[in-house]
């Protein structure tokens, strides 16, 4: 099950949580199995997109991506209680990838021409009781060797929005997922 999202950006931090508030407030209804909207058991679920989080600003501490990590819903009179959002009763968990796979850089949002810092405002966040990362990274081609782009069929500025002003705006972020053998908890009411 994948939920894609573009939160709101800039100083509207009150939007993003209630965004994320929503996101939680959903997953409670795909776990509550006599929901209409219910996943059965187990069910892989991935929320991904330009979250906007600035974790690096103080005057925002990125709390829609903790409720969406850990299930702490902020405004429960609207939507809900906390819960805990992964099918074993857990957080989920937010794959970090590298740049290249290789670097110490995970940002995904960099421009040279303005003054905020290289953020990690896409995400990814998933199920991990009933799947993994077998691979991840954020593409970033203008630090690749000369070899690596041809092998690849890219080129150096293919990740700029802009190459003559340095605007990188979002890099690309790719994941492989591997599932795990597990075996979906069916409801024993009738045979118990």
């Amino acid at each position: 099950y994948l939920m894609t999202a573009h939160f709101r950006s800039g100083p509207n931090i009150e939007s993003r949580q209630m965004q994320a508030d929503s996101i939680v407030s959903k997953l409670r209804q795909l776990h509550k199995k006599k929901h209409p909207n219910a996943l059965p058991t187990g069910t892989p679920i991935i929320i991904l997109g330009d979250l906007n989080v600035y974790a690096s600003t103080p005057d925002d501490p990125a709390q829609h991506l903790s409720t969406l990590l850990t299930g702490n819903v902020v405004d429960e009179v609207k939507f809900g209680a906390d819960m805990l959002p992964d099918w074993d009763e857990t957080f989920l968990m937010e794959v970090k990838p590298r740049h290249n796979g290789r670097e110490k850089n995970w940002y995904t949002w960099r421009d040279d021409n303005k003054q905020f810092a290289p953020g990690a405002l896409d995400r990814v966040i998933y199920t991990d009781s009933v799947m993994g990362v077998q691979n991840s990274f954020v593409l970033n081609t203008t630090i690749m060797s000369s070899s690596e782009l041809n092998q690849s069929g890219l080129l150096t500025e293919d990740v700029l929005r802009s190459e003559k002003t340095g605007d990188f705006d979002h890099l690309p972020v790719v994941t492989d997922f591997v599932f795990k053998q597990h075996h979906l908890i069916q409801e024993e009411e009738s045979t118990q």
